[in-house]
């Protein structure tokens, strides 16, 4: 799993609050993963790839981060 800033610079994982970079799907071929962004985090749309490293097929997911606050 990767994260990206809004300005497409890659976010660190494996803070606190998060499950790590690697994890298993579901049997339905869901993922549940939790990633946590911390104060200074700039608002902005935030892009995570997941990459299934046995038929390398990848999915994309976008999410608003707003101001905290």
């Amino acid at each position: 799993m990767n994260v990206a800033y809004p300005d497409g610079k890659p976010y660190p994982l494996g803070g606190a609050g998060d499950r790590g970079t690697q994890g298993e799907a579901n049997g339905d071929g869901s993922l549940n993963t939790r990633w946590q962004c911390y104060g200074p985090d700039p608002e902005g749309t935030y892009t995570m790839t997941v990459r299934d490293e046995a038929t390398g097929k990848t999915a994309t997911a976008r999410f608003y981060v707003d101001k905290p606050g």
